[in-house]
Protein backbone atom coordinates (compact mmCIF):
# COMPACT_ATOMS: atom_id res chain seq x y z
CA UNK A 1 0.00 0.00 0.00
CA UNK A 2 1.38 3.44 -0.94
CA UNK A 3 1.18 6.54 1.22
CA UNK A 4 -1.43 8.07 -1.08
CA UNK A 5 -3.55 4.94 -0.76
CA UNK A 6 -3.70 5.36 2.99
CA UNK A 7 -5.21 8.84 2.94
CA UNK A 8 -8.36 7.70 4.77
CA UNK A 9 -6.53 6.66 7.95
CA UNK A 10 -6.81 8.89 11.03
CA UNK A 11 -3.09 9.62 10.99
CA UNK A 12 -3.09 10.64 7.33
CA UNK A 13 -6.04 12.98 7.98
CA UNK A 14 -3.98 15.01 10.42
CA UNK A 15 -2.28 16.99 7.67
CA UNK A 16 -5.69 17.96 6.24
CA UNK A 17 -6.86 19.34 9.57
CA UNK A 18 -3.58 21.13 10.13
CA UNK A 19 -3.63 22.55 6.60
CA UNK A 20 -7.21 23.75 7.02
CA UNK A 21 -6.38 25.42 10.34
CA UNK A 22 -3.28 27.11 8.89
CA UNK A 23 -5.17 28.40 5.83
CA UNK A 24 -7.99 29.76 7.98
CA UNK A 25 -5.40 31.33 10.28
CA UNK A 26 -3.71 33.05 7.34
CA UNK A 27 -6.99 34.55 6.15
CA UNK A 28 -8.03 35.61 9.67
CA UNK A 29 -4.63 37.23 10.10
CA UNK A 30 -5.14 39.02 6.80
CA UNK A 31 -8.44 40.43 8.04
CA UNK A 32 -7.45 41.50 11.54
CA UNK A 33 -3.75 42.28 11.44
CA UNK A 34 -2.36 42.55 7.95
CA UNK A 35 -1.77 46.22 7.15
CA UNK A 36 0.68 46.24 4.25
CA UNK A 37 -1.53 45.13 1.39
CA UNK A 38 -1.71 48.11 -0.97
CA UNK A 39 -3.17 46.46 -4.06
CA UNK A 40 -5.80 43.99 -5.19
CA UNK A 41 -3.98 43.18 -8.44
CA UNK A 42 -3.85 39.39 -8.72
CA UNK A 43 -0.65 39.52 -10.76
CA UNK A 44 1.11 41.57 -8.08
CA UNK A 45 -0.20 39.36 -5.28
CA UNK A 46 0.93 36.19 -7.07
CA UNK A 47 4.45 37.56 -7.44
CA UNK A 48 4.49 38.84 -3.86
CA UNK A 49 3.28 35.62 -2.23
CA UNK A 50 5.07 32.99 -4.31
CA UNK A 51 8.27 32.91 -2.22
CA UNK A 52 6.45 33.00 1.16
CA UNK A 53 4.22 30.17 -0.09
CA UNK A 54 7.25 28.07 -1.01
CA UNK A 55 8.92 28.59 2.37
CA UNK A 56 5.65 27.95 4.18
CA UNK A 57 5.08 24.80 2.19
CA UNK A 58 8.60 23.52 2.95
CA UNK A 59 8.00 24.04 6.68
CA UNK A 60 4.59 22.37 6.44
CA UNK A 61 6.08 19.46 4.54
CA UNK A 62 9.00 19.03 6.94
CA UNK A 63 6.98 19.27 10.15
CA UNK A 64 3.49 17.96 9.39
CA UNK A 65 3.27 16.37 5.94
CA UNK A 66 6.46 14.29 5.94
CA UNK A 67 4.64 11.08 4.98
CA UNK A 68 2.16 12.55 2.49
CA UNK A 69 2.21 11.66 -1.18
CA UNK A 70 2.66 13.91 -4.19
CA UNK A 71 -1.02 14.73 -4.62
CA UNK A 72 -1.35 15.82 -0.98
CA UNK A 73 1.78 17.92 -1.22
CA UNK A 74 0.53 19.64 -4.38
CA UNK A 75 -2.79 20.34 -2.69
CA UNK A 76 -1.07 21.72 0.42
CA UNK A 77 1.14 24.05 -1.63
CA UNK A 78 -1.78 25.40 -3.64
CA UNK A 79 -3.88 25.80 -0.50
CA UNK A 80 -1.16 27.77 1.28
CA UNK A 81 -0.44 29.85 -1.81
CA UNK A 82 -4.06 30.80 -2.45
CA UNK A 83 -4.65 31.40 1.27
CA UNK A 84 -1.85 33.97 1.28
CA UNK A 85 -3.39 35.68 -1.76
CA UNK A 86 -6.85 35.51 -0.17
CA UNK A 87 -5.46 36.96 3.06
CA UNK A 88 -3.99 39.86 1.12
CA UNK A 89 -7.27 40.46 -0.71
CA UNK A 90 -9.20 40.33 2.56
CA UNK A 91 -6.68 42.66 4.20
CA UNK A 92 -6.87 45.04 1.26
CA UNK A 93 -10.67 45.04 1.29
CA UNK A 94 -10.71 45.83 5.00
CA UNK A 95 -7.99 48.45 4.57
CA UNK A 96 -9.99 50.02 1.75
CA UNK A 97 -13.14 50.10 3.87
CA UNK A 98 -11.31 51.62 6.85
CA UNK A 99 -9.46 54.11 4.63
CA UNK A 100 -12.65 55.34 2.97
CA UNK A 101 -14.37 55.53 6.35
CA UNK A 102 -11.45 57.52 7.73
CA UNK A 103 -11.52 59.74 4.63
CA UNK A 104 -15.22 60.45 5.18
CA UNK A 105 -14.58 61.41 8.81
CA UNK A 106 -11.63 63.60 7.80
CA UNK A 107 -13.84 65.43 5.30
CA UNK A 108 -16.37 66.11 8.07
CA UNK A 109 -13.58 67.30 10.35
CA UNK A 110 -12.19 69.68 7.72
CA UNK A 111 -15.69 70.97 6.97
CA UNK A 112 -16.29 71.62 10.67
CA UNK A 113 -12.86 73.17 11.04
CA UNK A 114 -13.50 75.53 8.13
CA UNK A 115 -16.78 76.66 9.63
CA UNK A 116 -15.17 77.26 13.03
CA UNK A 117 -12.21 79.24 11.74
CA UNK A 118 -14.18 82.31 10.74
CA UNK A 119 -12.47 84.10 7.84
CA UNK A 120 -13.98 87.41 8.94
CA UNK A 121 -11.81 87.31 12.06
CA UNK A 122 -14.78 87.08 14.39
CA UNK A 123 -14.44 84.98 17.49
CA UNK A 124 -16.34 81.73 17.11
CA UNK A 125 -17.23 79.22 19.76
CA UNK A 126 -16.85 75.68 18.38
CA UNK A 127 -20.26 74.10 18.04
CA UNK A 128 -18.69 70.68 17.60
CA UNK A 129 -16.43 68.93 20.06
CA UNK A 130 -13.55 67.38 18.15
CA UNK A 131 -13.05 63.92 19.59
CA UNK A 132 -10.46 61.20 19.13
CA UNK A 133 -13.26 58.62 18.82
CA UNK A 134 -13.82 57.50 15.22
CA UNK A 135 -15.80 54.86 13.36
CA UNK A 136 -12.66 53.61 11.62
CA UNK A 137 -10.81 50.82 13.39
CA UNK A 138 -7.23 49.68 13.74
CA UNK A 139 -4.28 51.86 12.81
CA UNK A 140 -6.36 54.00 10.44
CA UNK A 141 -8.89 54.62 13.19
CA UNK A 142 -6.15 55.75 15.57
CA UNK A 143 -4.72 58.00 12.88
CA UNK A 144 -8.17 59.50 12.27
CA UNK A 145 -8.51 60.12 16.01
CA UNK A 146 -5.11 61.79 16.02
CA UNK A 147 -6.16 64.05 13.13
CA UNK A 148 -9.37 64.97 14.95
CA UNK A 149 -7.35 65.88 18.04
CA UNK A 150 -5.05 68.10 15.98
CA UNK A 151 -8.10 69.75 14.42
CA UNK A 152 -9.53 70.39 17.87
CA UNK A 153 -6.24 71.89 19.04
CA UNK A 154 -6.17 74.20 16.00
CA UNK A 155 -9.72 75.39 16.67
CA UNK A 156 -8.98 75.95 20.37
CA UNK A 157 -5.79 77.91 19.61
CA UNK A 158 -7.53 80.04 16.98
CA UNK A 159 -10.37 80.88 19.33
CA UNK A 160 -8.00 81.69 22.19
CA UNK A 161 -6.09 84.01 19.86
CA UNK A 162 -9.22 85.81 18.67
CA UNK A 163 -10.61 86.03 22.22
CA UNK A 164 -7.44 87.74 23.43
CA UNK A 165 -7.60 90.23 20.58
CA UNK A 166 -11.25 90.80 21.36
CA UNK A 167 -10.46 91.30 25.05
CA UNK A 168 -8.20 94.28 24.25
CA UNK A 169 -10.78 95.69 21.83
CA UNK A 170 -8.54 95.38 18.78
CA UNK A 171 -11.55 95.09 16.45
CA UNK A 172 -12.54 98.62 17.52
CA UNK A 173 -9.08 100.12 17.03
CA UNK A 174 -10.07 101.95 13.83
CA UNK A 175 -13.64 102.59 14.85
CA UNK A 176 -14.42 106.28 14.28
CA UNK A 177 -16.38 106.68 17.53
CA UNK A 178 -13.54 105.18 19.56
CA UNK A 179 -10.98 107.39 17.83
CA UNK A 180 -13.14 110.41 18.60
CA UNK A 181 -12.80 109.59 22.31
CA UNK A 182 -9.04 108.98 22.07
CA UNK A 183 -7.60 112.17 20.58
CA UNK A 184 -4.32 111.67 22.52
CA UNK A 185 -4.07 108.17 21.00
CA UNK A 186 -2.74 106.78 24.27
CA UNK A 187 -5.39 104.06 24.32
CA UNK A 188 -4.74 103.25 20.65
CA UNK A 189 -0.99 102.81 21.20
CA UNK A 190 -1.58 100.54 24.20
CA UNK A 191 -3.93 98.38 22.12
CA UNK A 192 -1.37 98.13 19.31
CA UNK A 193 1.42 97.02 21.64
CA UNK A 194 -0.87 94.46 23.25
CA UNK A 195 -1.89 93.16 19.83
CA UNK A 196 1.76 92.79 18.80
CA UNK A 197 2.46 90.72 21.92
CA UNK A 198 -0.59 88.52 21.31
CA UNK A 199 0.39 87.87 17.68
CA UNK A 200 3.95 86.96 18.71
CA UNK A 201 2.70 84.76 21.55
CA UNK A 202 0.42 82.65 19.35
CA UNK A 203 2.91 82.63 16.49
CA UNK A 204 5.48 81.03 18.79
CA UNK A 205 2.88 78.59 20.13
CA UNK A 206 1.92 77.45 16.65
CA UNK A 207 5.53 76.81 15.67
CA UNK A 208 6.14 74.94 18.92
CA UNK A 209 3.08 72.79 18.24
CA UNK A 210 4.35 72.00 14.74
CA UNK A 211 7.79 71.09 16.10
CA UNK A 212 6.21 68.84 18.75
CA UNK A 213 4.15 66.97 16.17
CA UNK A 214 6.86 64.35 15.71
CA UNK A 215 6.70 63.57 19.44
CA UNK A 216 2.90 63.25 19.22
CA UNK A 217 3.26 60.82 16.31
CA UNK A 218 5.83 58.76 18.24
CA UNK A 219 3.41 58.50 21.16
CA UNK A 220 0.58 57.27 18.93
CA UNK A 221 -0.43 53.69 19.71
CA UNK A 222 0.07 52.24 16.23
CA UNK A 223 2.58 49.87 14.68
CA UNK A 224 6.13 50.96 14.02
CA UNK A 225 5.46 50.75 10.27
CA UNK A 226 2.45 53.07 10.63
CA UNK A 227 4.49 55.52 12.70
CA UNK A 228 7.28 55.45 10.13
CA UNK A 229 4.80 56.09 7.32
CA UNK A 230 3.24 59.02 9.19
CA UNK A 231 6.63 60.49 10.02
CA UNK A 232 7.75 60.24 6.40
CA UNK A 233 4.62 62.11 5.31
CA UNK A 234 5.11 64.69 8.06
CA UNK A 235 8.78 65.23 7.24
CA UNK A 236 8.06 65.44 3.52
CA UNK A 237 5.71 68.40 4.02
CA UNK A 238 7.30 69.90 7.15
CA UNK A 239 9.18 72.72 5.46
CA UNK A 240 6.21 73.56 3.23
CA UNK A 241 3.87 73.66 6.23
CA UNK A 242 6.34 75.75 8.18
CA UNK A 243 6.57 78.21 5.28
CA UNK A 244 2.77 78.43 5.07
CA UNK A 245 2.60 79.01 8.82
CA UNK A 246 5.23 81.75 8.56
CA UNK A 247 3.29 83.41 5.77
CA UNK A 248 0.05 83.27 7.76
CA UNK A 249 1.59 84.92 10.83
CA UNK A 250 3.43 87.45 8.66
CA UNK A 251 0.05 88.55 7.32
CA UNK A 252 -1.32 88.84 10.85
CA UNK A 253 1.70 90.86 11.92
CA UNK A 254 1.49 93.12 8.88
CA UNK A 255 -2.17 93.85 9.53
CA UNK A 256 -1.27 95.07 13.02
CA UNK A 257 1.60 97.10 11.54
CA UNK A 258 -0.67 98.76 8.99
CA UNK A 259 -3.21 99.52 11.72
CA UNK A 260 -0.36 101.11 13.68
CA UNK A 261 0.58 103.13 10.60
CA UNK A 262 -2.97 104.48 10.42
CA UNK A 263 -2.94 105.47 14.09
CA UNK A 264 0.48 107.13 13.68
CA UNK A 265 -0.80 109.00 10.65
CA UNK A 266 -3.91 110.18 12.46
CA UNK A 267 -1.81 111.19 15.46
CA UNK A 268 0.70 113.18 13.41
CA UNK A 269 -2.05 114.96 11.44
CA UNK A 270 -4.68 115.35 14.19
CA UNK A 271 -4.91 119.10 13.54
CA UNK A 272 -5.65 118.45 9.86
CA UNK A 273 -8.75 116.29 10.09
CA UNK A 274 -12.08 116.15 11.87
CA UNK A 275 -14.85 113.65 12.42
CA UNK A 276 -18.19 114.45 10.87
CA UNK A 277 -21.14 112.16 10.14
CA UNK A 278 -19.25 109.11 11.38
CA UNK A 279 -16.36 109.73 8.97
CA UNK A 280 -12.84 111.14 9.18
CA UNK A 281 -12.57 114.16 6.89
CA UNK A 282 -9.04 115.28 5.96
CA UNK A 283 -8.35 118.89 5.08
CA UNK A 284 -5.60 117.98 2.59
CA UNK A 285 -5.66 115.42 -0.21
CA UNK A 286 -2.16 114.13 0.53
CA UNK A 287 -3.22 113.19 4.05
CA UNK A 288 -6.30 111.42 2.71
CA UNK A 289 -4.22 109.60 0.10
CA UNK A 290 -1.78 108.31 2.70
CA UNK A 291 -4.63 107.23 4.97
CA UNK A 292 -6.34 105.36 2.12
CA UNK A 293 -3.04 103.70 1.19
CA UNK A 294 -2.83 102.07 4.61
CA UNK A 295 -6.53 101.12 4.58
CA UNK A 296 -6.13 99.47 1.16
CA UNK A 297 -3.01 97.67 2.41
CA UNK A 298 -5.06 96.10 5.21
CA UNK A 299 -7.74 95.10 2.68
CA UNK A 300 -5.05 93.50 0.49
CA UNK A 301 -3.59 91.59 3.44
CA UNK A 302 -7.06 90.33 4.36
CA UNK A 303 -7.55 89.22 0.75
CA UNK A 304 -4.24 87.32 0.84
CA UNK A 305 -5.38 85.61 4.04
CA UNK A 306 -8.60 84.53 2.36
CA UNK A 307 -6.74 83.29 -0.72
CA UNK A 308 -4.33 81.35 1.49
CA UNK A 309 -7.22 79.65 3.26
CA UNK A 310 -8.83 78.85 -0.08
CA UNK A 311 -5.58 77.39 -1.43
CA UNK A 312 -5.20 75.29 1.71
CA UNK A 313 -8.76 73.99 1.33
CA UNK A 314 -8.11 73.10 -2.34
CA UNK A 315 -4.86 71.34 -1.41
CA UNK A 316 -6.66 69.28 1.22
CA UNK A 317 -9.38 68.37 -1.27
CA UNK A 318 -6.74 67.27 -3.79
CA UNK A 319 -5.23 65.07 -1.09
CA UNK A 320 -8.64 63.49 -0.47
CA UNK A 321 -9.07 62.81 -4.18
CA UNK A 322 -5.62 61.22 -4.40
CA UNK A 323 -6.49 58.88 -1.52
CA UNK A 324 -9.78 57.99 -3.20
CA UNK A 325 -7.92 57.22 -6.45
CA UNK A 326 -5.62 54.82 -4.60
CA UNK A 327 -8.57 52.79 -3.35
CA UNK A 328 -10.73 52.94 -6.51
Amino acid sequence: MTVDDNNNSPESSLWKWCLTAICIGIMVYGYYFYSESETDSIGSLVGKNLIPAIFGWLLFKGIIARNCGKVALRISFLALFFSLIAGDLIGYARLKHEALLMLSEMRQTVSSLSSELNTEGNVSTPSQTFTTTTKAEGALGKMAGFINKVAGDVVAAQNDYLLELDAIGFETLLDVNRIARDRTFDESNVMIQQAKRIVEKYRNRSFSYLDEMRTHIFSLDVSEDSQTSMLKGFDRTFEENKAELSKMWALEKNIVTEAENIIDHLSSTKSRWEIEGGQILFFYDEDLTKFNTHVMAIAQLAKEQEEGQQNAAEKIEMGFLEIEDIFD
